[in-house]
């Protein structure tokens, strides 16, 4: 019953298309506007479109995908987005033999998931190959030369070895362009929406959730090089008997410009350099003030913060870094035990919203000032190391033990000189020895059950 309901909605929706056309008054309160008003009036147009599942028994994002990317040729097949291979619009995903549904604006920048709204949005859902979509992943789209192959065929996209980046095939660079304009429109971070932007820089963390795309400049030279074509027309007009909204960058290309200009430079990245410690060579009673230079080339650095731990996968700690001179700034990790090896990276972002951060620095506290520290490290023994659960302590004087996580989380302190770590996973861990005086050494220790 599903497939007949389908084929009438088709026949339909066929008539309709060959009169498609722009309503009357649709773009009216968007006329002679430009920047920021241009791109809130849009909104305005384009939002509370009407929403369909990503998979249901009624109408379902298969559904509309069917008739929006239908092989002009062959009417029973849809076009694969990133290598335009024609394929069986009915075996949908077909246990992984079919194809898959993209979102161009990868679902995971934003986080998004495919939660109706931003998740079921055809208007950046397109078909693709299962595995050239696995390929592209939520890679961010630039410029690149290496092409790539599926099954040693070329696809006519592109991608690169040195750079998450991808460039669709030659076709639709411009279609992918337009989707991503129109999801930066349409979704202003109201009723539970995701904010999302278009940037012109990568963010230092490729896999990051933030609710932002790249690469404007790339994409404004796609938009330029691939205009809209009759195809691409159809489609909006197509999803507009569904959602009930349109791209508006379809219908005015013109409008581009007009919200997204790219200065003469691109959008610098902040720069962190002077990385110093004082001390340089820090004492166990020591608190480490880290410094370091911070600068922008075209806006005000308005976050700088130093992350710090007892793994180079630990940072935990989060601390705000303060202004100290000029592009000059600091914060202070606190004294840590004799032997211990302390970790940290800074992170920073500017007013135009670039971010970048430093490579992760270390140093290890391995002086003590204090004479009956010393002698605590003397005569205190932590064994076996490794252990596969028990660890045993040797003093001659009674200590206290504080068992930390390597992140600096306190997971519990006791005074026996035996403990039983079996019930904690395998993996580095810090002990600390604090004896009646005050008196503190840390060691490494490691679970292997």
């Amino acid at each position: 019953m599903k497939n007949r309901m389908i084929i009438v909605v088709a026949l339909l929706l066929m008539a309709i298309n060959l009169t498609a056309q722009v309503p009357d008054g649709y773009y009216d309160s968007a006329n002679g506007l430009t920047g920021t008003e241009l791109k809130t009036a849009l909104y305005d147009i384009i939002k509370g479109h009407v929403e369909f599942p990503y998979t249901d028994g009624s109408t379902d994002v298969w559904d509309i995908l069917k008739e929006t990317d239908r092989d002009p040729v062959n009417a029973d097949n849809v076009i694969l987005l990133y290598c335009g291979r024609s394929v069986n619009a009915e075996q949908e995903y077909n246990s992984g033999s079919g194809y898959s549904r993209e979102h161009v604006w990868a679902k995971s920048r934003g986080n998004f998931g495919t939660e109706e709204g931003p998740g079921t949005d055809v208007h950046h859902l397109r078909p693709a190959d299962i595995s050239v979509n696995s390929a592209r992943n939520n890679r961010w789209f630039d410029n690149c030369t290496e092409p790539y192959f599926d099954g040693g065929v070329a696809t006519g996209s592109y991608t690169s070895g040195t750079n998450w980046v991808w460039k669709p095939r030659e076709e639709v660079k411009g279609d992918v362009a337009r989707m991503i304009f129109y999801m930066a429109t349409r979704y202003e971070g109201e009723n539970g929406e995701p904010d999302l932007a278009v940037i012109n820089y990568f963010p230092s963390d490729k896999n990051t959730k933030k609710p932002v795309h790249a690469k404007l400049s790339a994409l404004l030279q796609w938009h330029q090089e691939d205009p809209v074509d009759d195809k691409e027309r159809n489609r909006n007009d197509v999803i507009y008997t569904y959602q009930q909204n349109r791209n508006p960058f379809i219908d005015h290309p013109e409008w581009v410009a007009e919200i997204w200009q790219v200065n003469s430079g691109e959008n610098q990245i902040p720069s962190i350099s002077g990385i110093e410690i004082t001390p340089d060579k820090p004492a166990n009673t020591d608190d480490v003030t880290v410094s370091a230079t911070i600068s922008d080339a075209d806006g005000a650095i308005v976050e700088a913060k130093l992350f710090w731990g007892f793994a180079s996968n630990g940072l935990n700690n989060e601390v705000d870094m303060a202004v100290v001179s000029a592009q000059v700034y600091d914060a202070v990790i606190p004294a840590q035990p004799q032997e211990t090896d302390v970790y940290f990276k800074i992170f920073t972002k500017d007013s135009d919203n670039a971010d970048t951060e430093s490579d992760i620095q270390t140093y290890s506290v391995t002086e003590s000032t204090n004479v009956n520290e010393e002698n605590l490290q003397a005569r205190v023994t932590v064994y076996p190391n490794p252990t596969q659960g028990m660890v045993y302590i040797k003093s001659q004087k009674k200590c206290e033990m504080e068992l930390y996580t390597l992140e600096g989380k306190e997971l519990y302190r006791t005074k026996s000189m035996t403990i039983d770590l079996s019930n904690y996973n395998s993996g580095p861990y810090l002990l600390k020895v604090v004896d009646r005086e005050g008196n503190m050494i840390g060691k490494q220790i490691i679970i292997k059950l």
